[in-house]
């Protein structure tokens, strides 16, 4: 027979409890459930959009950082093109200043050889070794043309001398 105190017995009644769940309950406990499962499917699918949506950040600001990158590398190098050609440009015109002072002084120096020569275009050159006459040849004359005028100045001279 069932006494009293072995209905009243604690662990008994836990026993009984774990064994009969009033149906209400039972309701109760699957909706507990559904809307715990329900609390963490969204916590789930939270965290993957959050992680996606890093993920895309990431990837957007590496692409950013890439681009930009790209950008100073081709900002440098068109700079570089820049100082690169500036300094030929530089070169040539001292080039350009330097030929241009060199004519001139070529120029001047021409001028100055034609103030000393007077109006006679002709540069001074002895003709022979033992030639006593200074000939005044042309810049256009050869050796043998040279000689020549040399040679009837020399004529003129004795003819002069002589008479």
């Amino acid at each position: 027979m069932v006494t009293k105190e072995f209905l009243d017995d604690p662990t008994l009644a836990l026993l009984r409890h774990l064994v009969y769940v009033h149906p209400r309950h039972k309701q109760q406990q699957q909706q507990q459930q559904q809307h715990k499962s329900a609390h963490i499917n969204a916590g789930e699918r939270y965290c993957k959009e959050w992680t996606k949506t890093q993920q895309q950040q990431q990837q957007e600001q590496e692409q950013q950082q890439q681009e930009q990158q790209q950008e100073q590398e081709q900002q440098q190098e068109h700079e570089q093109q820049q100082e690169h050609q500036q300094e030929q440009e530089q070169e040539q015109q001292q080039q350009q200043e330097q030929q241009q002072e060199q004519e001139q002084q070529e120029q001047q120096q021409q001028q100055q050889e034609q103030q000393q020569q007077g109006e006679f275009p002709y540069r001074v050159q002895f003709c022979g070794p033992h030639a006593q006459l200074v000939c005044y040849l042309h810049e256009g004359y050869g050796v043998h043309e040279g000689e020549t005028a040399c040679a009837e100045r020399r004529h003129l001279r004795r003819q002069i001398f002589s008479s």
